[in-house]
C-alpha cells in the first residue's frame, strides 16, 4: 500500500523524500541496488525521471526533487507518485529479495511562477 506524505511540495521548488530499509527482524539493511521513478497519478513519467539509479545505496537514502520535477502542467492534477525499488538480502528470508514502495504527495500550485 502506498504511503501518503502529509508534507506538500511547492511548485518548481525543492522537495526531499527519505526512504529507510529494514529486514524481516526490523534491523536496518543496506539494499544491493536501488532506483527511483517519478510519475503523475496516471503513471505518466515526469521530467524523464524513470529508473534513476541511486549510486550508493544505504540503509536510509534521501532523493531530492526540484525544479522541473515539481512543475505542474495541469493544476487540476497536483498528485505525484514516487516509486523506489531495488533488492536486498535478508538473513532469514533469502537473497535478492525485491523492494518496491510508493509514496504519494501533492504539489502546491503557485499563482505567480517564474
Amino acid at each position: 500500500m502506498p504511503e501518503y506524505l502529509t508534507d506538500k511540495a511547492i511548485e518548481k521548488s525543492t522537495f526531499a523524500i527519505t526512504a529507510a530499509f529494514t529486514d524481516s527482524a526490523g534491523n536496518a539493511v543496506v539494499p544491493n541496488s536501488l532506483t527511483w521513478s517519478l510519475a503523475d497519478r496516471d503513471g505518466t513519467i515526469i521530467n524523464s525521471r524513470e529508473d534513476e539509479a541511486i549510486a550508493t545505496p544505504a540503509a536510509s537514502v534521501t532523493v531530492v526533487l526540484s525544479g522541473d520535477d515539481l512543475e505542474l502542467d495541469d493544476p487540476d492534477n497536483p498528485v505525484r507518485v514516487f516509486l523506489i525499488q531495488g533488492d536486498y538480502d535478508d538473513p532469514v528470508l533469502g537473497s535478492g529479495l525485491p523492494i518496491k514502495e510508493e509514496a504519494i504527495f501533492e504539489i502546491s500550485n503557485l499563482t505567480i511562477i517564474e
